[in-house]
């Protein structure tokens, strides 16, 4: 199983997040898409302070913003506007890790400064920002992002570990891999919606939630999700129950192993509830 790690380096700043203002989401829309990374102020676009990163990050992107809440804070750990010392960027950096471990902060706070340290450790934006250069941050990969990615991922946070392999073409695969190779193997269940034959190891009382989501199948739906993709549109069969969809043939037998543990087939998860026996 995975081993819980503790983000010293964030404990160490003795940050406090600061409190969500009530009227955060009420602000205004930017009338114009924003330079890449800077903050509409009543002066007009301004290269971001640290605390004004941070107030940013508090914003919900939606209802049609044209601004990014997380560009300001990329911008500084990528050193857009001018160099920072690394003692200023790891103190920043930092900070956002806690963000995305603070479980009492809203959801999307964590999501923006999880984003933040996505793009600054990208070498690649022109694949981050799906090849709009008006989102480029340009300035320099802030490298030590990844290891806060990884960090926060063994410190609890699962939505990094898709993040993880993203932001990095060879340092994020290795890293599932391993994840991969030191995981528990989950049991094989049967394939129903609910699972309840008699021959199913305990863990398979609750397939979905729990060995679905457990790490060695999680890794390794990221890491064979393109050779699982390609066989299923390939076989073009109709979509079928979980309990009596088949293995794909034509899978690679690592790929086939975490498909009979983990796969779901063409199926999608149930909606009703469970019937009551």
């Amino acid at each position: 199983m995975r081993t819980l790690m503790t983000v010293a380096a964030v404990a160490a700043v003795g940050w406090l997040p600061p409190a969500i203002q009530a009227g955060a989401q009420d602000r205004p829309l930017y009338p114009l898409a924003s330079p890449p990374g800077m903050i509409h102020t009543e002066d007009g676009w301004r290269e971001p302070t640290v605390a004004a990163a941070l107030e940013e990050l508090e914003q919900d992107w939606g209802g049609g913003r044209t601004d990014r809440p997380n560009h300001p804070a990329r911008a500084i750990l990528r050193q857009t506007f001018g160099p920072r010392t690394s003692a200023e960027l790891d103190a920043f950096a930092d900070r956002l890790a806690a963000m995305v471990l603070d479980a009492t902060l809203p959801e999307h706070v964590q999501h923006n400064a999880k984003l933040a340290l996505m793009g600054a450790a990208d070498p690649d934006e022109s694949y981050y920002m799906g090849g709009a250069p008006s989102y480029y941050m340009g300035g320099t990969p802030y490298l030590r992002a990844f290891d806060l990615l990884v960090q926060v991922y063994e410190s609890g946070y699962d939505e990094a570990l898709f993040t993880i392999w993203l932001v990095d073409s060879v340092r994020g695969p290795a890293y599932l891999q391993d994840v991969l190779e030191r995981s528990e193997r989950p049991p094989v269940c049967s394939r129903g919606p609910w699972l309840g034959s008699e021959d199913d190891e305990p863990e398979c009382a609750d397939w979905w939630n729990t060995v679905r989501r457990a790490p060695w199948c999680r890794a390794g739906g990221i890491l064979y999700r393109d050779a699982v993709n390609e066989v299923l549109i390939l076989g073009s069969a109709p979509p079928r129950p979980i309990d009596s969809a088949p293995i794909p043939d034509g899978l690679p037998e690592h790929a086939e192993d975490w498909y009979r543990r983990c796969g779901i087939g063409q199926a999608t998860p149930p909606r009703q509830t469970p019937p009551v026996s």
